[in-house]
């Protein structure tokens, strides 16, 4: 059967489909000089389909036999070796185009994604956006991308007046990395999220961290006790759910939890629990001291930059005379529960008397403004701000953390000096 010569576009079409590397020893373009090879050969009547095509690299596909030359045999592998060499440009030139050809197509995505994200906060631009939507595409596809996009435009952008606030719209965007990461979650982790979500945004003093570690702890105990994943799943949809709902205070909910997770921890094991099934609710390794109170300080950092910012929109707002009251704040709080933890030793305090601290403190007038004047984002702005300042005094109280008495009075007495240092 007379053999027929393989098109560019076939040889290309091959090459891109085997990645550019030899079927037979794996190596690759351009380190070796690669070949088409028919799976049923033409003298047995196969055929250049595609499908009847693999890629071989030159000594697979002739074969390695030594033999003697031939007085001609000089100018043959002369010739050989200009031909190979002219075959690897070819080969690396194929190469190139398809990288090209893969890079435009990533290109297109980035393009896509921003101007689906900029169509979301308009009259607004994202600016700089390229890397962090060139690190999702390197987990996510593109419509994993574009749906929790859309998550994150729901329940982050606020308007007024049927403009943007332009937080909201960092908030927005920063949030899309997370809603893609919960959404590769296995059920249950989703479904703790989700809980802590809930906790956080209905109870003004919810700790996030720690709630987080509750939840795990929670559903490890069940599993330990033997339960299904689908059980798991149906008790913190129908009891945890509820429950977080409809919890008023954070130290209420957080002792029930501990409750519940004491009293299946004393059941009776009906099978023997395997340690392996404990990866997906690792949570992360015990912090250091000295790390532990470096996290507190940043959260209540981002806390305070987020305070000076909405600030700008309150016309009697003064920076300095902020920073000034909140680090005041700080440092009586600290007080406080050095005082309550140490001579009556209280576990906590309760969240109103977060509130009532907040309240009799000059910073509870920094985010005032005019009640006759009937402005919804002032009045927004000035209870969130309330609330966020509350935060960052739950952060400091330590003794919930129910760590022995040295280690809290330890933990109270650095972060004292260390905002006496900076007031």
């Amino acid at each position: 059967m007379e053999r027929k010569p393989i098109s560019k576009k076939i040889r290309f079409e091959v090459f891109k489909r085997d990645l550019f590397t030899c079927q037979y020893c794996g190596k690759k373009a351009p380190d070796v000089v690669l070949n088409i090879d028919h799976i049923n050969p033409v003298k047995e009547g196969g055929e250049n389909e595609i499908f009847n095509l693999l890629t071989s690299c030159f000594d697979c596909n002739s074969g390695k036999k030594a033999r003697k030359l031939d007085d001609n045999s000089v100018l043959a592998k002369q010739r050989n070796q200009i031909e190979l060499v002219e075959e690897r440009k070819q080969q690396v030139l194929l190469l190139i185009e398809w990288k090209k050809s893969v890079s435009n197509i990533e290109e297109d995505f980035i393009e896509i994604i921003t101007n689906y994200i900029n169509t979301k906060v308009y009259p607004l631009t994202l600016d700089n956006g390229k890397k962090i939507i060139t690190e999702w595409l390197k987990k996510y596809n593109v419509e994993d991308i574009l749906e929790n996009i859309d998550k994150s435009a729901t329940k982050n952008l606020l308007y007024h007046s049927d403009e943007i606030f332009q937080q909201s719209a960092h908030n927005f965007i920063s949030k899309v990395g997370a809603y893609l990461s919960v959404s590769k979650m296995q059920p249950i982790q989703q479904k703790i999220r989700f809980i802590n979500g809930i906790g956080r945004n209905r109870i003004q003093t919810w700790n996030e961290k720690i709630a987080l570690i509750i939840l795990n702890k929670y559903s490890t105990s069940l599993m330990r006790y033997g339960w299904s994943d689908q059980k798991i799943l149906e008790v913190l949809e129908n009891e945890i759910n509820p429950f977080t709902i409809d919890s008023k205070r954070w130290n209420d909910w957080k002792s029930q939890m501990e409750e519940w997770i004491n009293n299946i921890d004393n059941w009776e094991k009906d099978e023997e629990f395997n340690l392996s099934q404990l990866d997906d609710f690792f949570v992360n390794p015990k912090q250091t001291l000295e790390k532990k109170l470096e996290n507190d300080r940043e959260k209540v950092n981002e806390n305070l930059l987020f305070l000076e910012y909405i600030g700008k929109g309150f016309p009697d707002f003064n920076i300095e005379n902020f920073r000034k009251n909140h680090t005041e704040l700080i440092i009586s709080f600290l007080e406080l529960i050095q005082s309550e933890y140490v001579k009556k030793k209280k576990n906590s305090l309760e969240k109103d008397y977060l509130f009532e601290h907040y309240s009799f403190s000059p910073i509870s007038g920094d985010f005032d403004y005019d009640m006759d004047i009937d402005d919804k984002l002032l009045e927004v702005l000035s209870s969130k701000a309330m609330f966020v300042i509350i935060e960052n005094l739950d952060i400091f109280d330590y003794p919930q953390l129910k760590l022995n008495k040295k280690e809290t009075e330890k933990i109270i007495e650095i972060q004292l000096e260390y905002y006496k240092t900076i007031s």
